[in-house]
């Protein structure tokens, strides 16, 4: 057991939002240890190597757009010199051929049909939108039941079910009349009239539209060195090798086997199921739901690689919701004349027979990749558990609920799974700093 009885902060996870947390927490002199259950810190913003590959559990692309995060990276981990800018390079696969990405943006690469459906069905819709009756805002998410609606109220046909549904349900394995719209946010913007007109009959490359279009990555050693800079700083505070095995919420203590860990305040970045289960508060009634992501890394030749960040596949026919190419967030990803592929498939954690095998997947790999498969060499398979927590119709309700009955108990939930939201990096980072102020601030 630790020394006293009157711990002040104790963190479970050592992920971007629990290391975070720490780090701020130390800054200030609070009391603090980190409990971590592997051996090694990241969560899944980690790199894995296998003999001589190296690899994130698919793409961690650090989007950076709040002044209080960049101030973090960059000047208080002093990572300034150590990451790089990088520009998105990704497409959609549609009939055979790739679309640049924004789908929305680029209609014109369409088979003319498609692209006039895209275009009429989308018309339409505004002008219905221009001309509602009753007086309610279509510009407020709020206004929108589920992720269907929204498609169809704002994209109208055409754009909806040629990408924006089918794509979204392979990733989240889930249907999106049966998707709440909590997560959309900067993800989904709402659609730029004259950008969907001007893409329909003007064909660009390159569009910097979304959150995406630029992000960060380290120039060596894969995302692990994010990790790394901000556990260098607090490795004292981490114990790894400590799973969890209980939490006693009246008497704020955490059990990890036969060791007990005393707390004031309770910090958990661990998956909000899990942590549920460690207490006495059920999650059965609460019924949170999420899917899992198969990755599949594979080697190819550098001469034959795809030459975009990531590929996005649409198409229910295929298995595949994503391709991406690690050589193009960094070359020293790169090995021995080949570069590292990341391969994303789902299915609900409920349905995890849906998920296929590399032998199932290999016919897609084969056409999507343009490269024959004995040119593709199969390094891991990896199942990432939960991948994303799904927005059902009820999502927000009950995670509401949930975060106010530990609030009570002076527990604070925080990043993507902690909290359980779709999150980036710097979203889990910004979660790990606020949850370290609103302790800061009870002790002032």
């Amino acid at each position: 057991m630790i020394k006293g009885e009157n711990q002040k902060v104790v963190i479970l996870g050592a992920g971007l939002a629990g290391l975070s947390s720490a780090f701020k927490l130390k800054k200030q002199g609070i009391e603090t240890i980190l409990l971590e259950k592997t051996s090694i810190a990241g969560g899944t913003a980690k790199t894995v190597k296998k003999n001589e590959y190296l690899f994130d559990l698919t793409g961690h692309a650090l989007h950076l757009s709040d002044d209080i995060a960049k101030e973090f990276i960059f000047n208080e981990l002093n990572l300034g010199k150590e990451l790089v800018a990088v520009e998105r390079k990704s497409v959609i696969l549609m009939d055979d051929e790739f679309i640049p990405y924004p789908f929305q943006y680029n209609l014109s690469y369409l088979e003319e049909n498609k692209r006039n459906l895209c275009v009429i069905e989308f018309l339409k819709t505004n002008y219905k939108n221009l001309h509602q009756t009753d007086n309610t805002n279509t510009n407020n998410l709020s206004f929108y039941r589920s992720f269907e609606q929204f498609c169809y109220s704002t994209l109208g046909k055409g754009i909806s079910e040629l990408f924006m549904i089918p794509y979204n349900e392979k990733l989240w394995a889930t249907k999106a009349k049966d998707m709440g719209i909590e997560w959309m946010g900067k993800y989904v913007p709402k659609p730029n009239f004259e950008k969907i007109i001007e893409g329909a009959f003007v064909k660009k490359e390159v569009d910097g539209s979304g959150y995406n279009a630029h992000f960060y990555y380290p120039k060596s050693g894969g995302i692990q060195t994010l990790s790394n800079a901000i556990y260098g700083d607090i490795r004292d505070l981490v114990y790894f090798n400590q799973e969890v095995t209980g939490v006693d919420l009246e008497n704020k203590e955490v059990f990890c086997g036969n060791k007990k860990y005393k707390y004031q305040y309770l910090i958990s970045s661990i998956p909000l199921p899990e942590f549920l289960k460690l207490t006495n508060l059920s999650d059965k009634d609460r019924n949170l739901k999420w899917n899992v992501v198969r990755a599949f890394f594979v080697a190819v030749p550098s001469k034959k690689t795809p030459p975009f960040t990531w590929i996005y596949v649409p198409d229910p026919k295929n298995k595949i919701y994503r391709i991406g190419n690690f050589s193009l967030f960094s070359p020293s990803l790169s090995t021995n004349n080949e570069d590292v592929l990341y391969i994303e498939c789902s299915a609900n954690h409920e349905e995890l027979e849906k998920l296929p095998t590399y032998e199932q997947i290999k016919d897609e790999i084969e056409k999507i990749t343009q490269l024959d498969i004995d040119k593709i060499k199969l390094i891991e398979i990896i199942d990432i558990c939960p991948g994303y927590p799904i927005y059902d119709l009820s999502w927000k309700e009950k995670v509401n609920s949930i975060k106010k009955d530990l609030e009570e108990k002076d527990v604070i939930v925080a990043g993507r799974y902690g909290s359980w939201k779709y999150e980036s990096m710097e979203d889990s980072i910004m979660d790990g700093i606020i949850a370290s102020n609103l302790i800061i601030q009870k002790g002032q």
